[in-house]
């Protein structure tokens, strides 16, 4: 189980507009998001998407990247290089 979390860069920056998903002007400010702040937020927000499919023992076995990414693919696939 992800016992920890830490901040993602944000793929979609746009050079030419000097932006990027969090409304930020650096692409290493990362993309940020409450539902990445804590493992405890990402669980909740995967219940959420999908109670069903993100039961807890699902969750137990996924990292923190695994939930990033499922989040992601949710929530902000822009955010995802080549989709």
């Amino acid at each position: 189980m992800a016992d920890y979390q830490v901040g993602l860069v944000d793929p979609g920056f746009n050079a030419a507009a000097g932006t990027q998903q969090n409304g930020g002007t650096n692409a290493q400010t990362g993309h940020w998001d409450a539902d990445y702040n804590t493992v405890a937020a990402m669980r909740t927000r995967l219940a959420a998407i999908s109670a069903g499919t993100y039961t807890a023992a699902y969750l137990n076995r996924m990292t923190v990247n695994d939930m990033v990414y499922a989040i992601r693919v949710n929530d902000s696939i822009a955010t995802i290089a080549g989709k």
